[in-house]
């Protein structure tokens, strides 16, 4: 009887383990057990204009900013980001709209994305003091551009966290009464986040410390739409109105499948024929979680439709002059560079990643890390 007793407790016991891990939330399937991610990384919310920002925030010293681009998620960043957060606070943001963000930006243009992650960094965070909490300010709406230093001026005051510290800075006073806002970002994107992180030093050249901008022609001046769109079937094909979504419907985990392998090294994109992709099984399973729901899928190619209007903004955007770092697929950096280079005009390195193709984090990682911290930390 007593055995009987013992087998049915340890089933129990077992039933309630599985259940409370098949109910973790699902933005932490990737990460829950990763001694390295839960060692240093966690997962935060932040509401911006009615958008539920998502990022993963670890590490500590000089703020560090990644925005990813399509078909990824914040995840791109991760098989770099223990590293860079043994140097620097690290924000790895999933852009509005995409990854675990969840509502609608009033739009997908770079610019427009660019202003919800300035007022989630420069607005809502609080910077970073070694031994203590991290923090974040309540809801806040978009900030303007940055075009006069009474701007400051006008923030409202208060923080608010999913899981709230209020941890002592000095005497007396509280992270509530700490200064506002992280106003030295290293702003670095890769894909059409790039794009987003030009936008960002653009429009708020006093909040940015460092760019960097990672393979991407850069629509503006040196590159139209129509011209843009006519770079690769993808992007075509992708700026379509409702026939992208009705054709992958439910079939995005196998297009993504399908597709990584086209933009690697030696893929169809670059006039090769190989067919290796750069991802895991579980890398795959973790885009198509998030890209599988309708609004991220539909959101994931609204970055592509508004490129007429990222064209214009581009056009319109004041040259950047802080230090740039240029990165590049194999072979790719005089494209790029010759659609950059009229919009910024400090770039202090360029150069292209050995034996990577599109997806420069997957295919090299330790070429772009050290490049990384060596731009970062000059």
């Amino acid at each position: 009887m007593a055995t009987a007793a013992l087998t049915f407790l340890l089933t129990i016991g077992a039933v309630a383990c599985t259940t409370q891990a098949d109910d973790a939330p699902a933005h932490t399937v990737a990460t829950r057990d990763d001694p390295e991610f839960t060692g240093t990384f966690q997962h935060e919310f932040a509401t911006v204009d009615d958008v539920r920002m998502h990022y993963v925030t670890g590490g500590s010293g000089p703020p560090v900013v990644l925005l990813h681009g399509w078909p990824q998620t914040w995840y791109g960043w991760w098989p770099i980001m223990p590293e860079l957060a043994e140097h620097h606070t690290v924000y790895a943001v999933d852009l509005p709209g995409l990854g675990d963000s969840t509502g609608a930006p009033t739009g997908y243009d770079k610019a427009t994305l660019a202003r919800y992650v300035h007022t989630l960094i420069a607005e809502q965070l609080v910077p970073h003091q070694p031994g203590f909490a991290p923090s974040r300010r309540p809801a806040r709406t978009l900030a303007a551009p940055a075009e006069s230093p009474s701007t400051s001026s006008t923030r409202a005051s208060g923080r608010h966290t999913d899981s709230t510290h209020l941890t002592p800075l000095l005497d007396g006073q509280t992270l509530t009464d700490a200064a506002p806002g992280v106003r030295d970002a290293r702003v670095i994107g890769h894909d059409l986040g790039a794009a987003v992180a030009f936008q960002y030093a653009a429009r708020f050249p006093a909040d940015t410390a460092r760019l960097g901008y990672l393979d991407l022609p850069l629509p503006g001046p040196a590159m139209d739409a129509p011209t843009y769109r006519s770079l690769s079937w993808h992007i075509a094909f992708h700026s379509q109105r409702r026939v992208p979504e009705a054709i992958v419907g439910d079939d995005v985990r196998e297009y993504l499948t399908l597709f990584y392998p086209q933009v690697s090294f030696g893929g169809t994109a670059f006039g090769g024929t190989s067919e290796r992709s750069p991802f895991t099984d579980a890398e795959i399973d973790e885009y198509a979680r998030t890209y599988h729901r309708p609004r991220v899928l539909s959101g994931g190619f609204e970055l592509y439709r508004a490129l007429d209007k990222d064209v214009r903004d581009t056009e319109a955007a004041k040259p950047v002059r802080v230090p740039t770092l240029l990165m590049t697929a194999q072979g790719q950096l005089d494209p790029v560079r010759a659609t950059v280079a009229p919009r910024m005009t400090n770039i202090v390195r360029a150069v292209d990643v050995p034996k990577a193709g599109h997806w420069l984090v997957e295919e090299n990682p330790e070429f772009v890390t050290e490049e990384l911290l060596r731009f970062l930390d000059p």
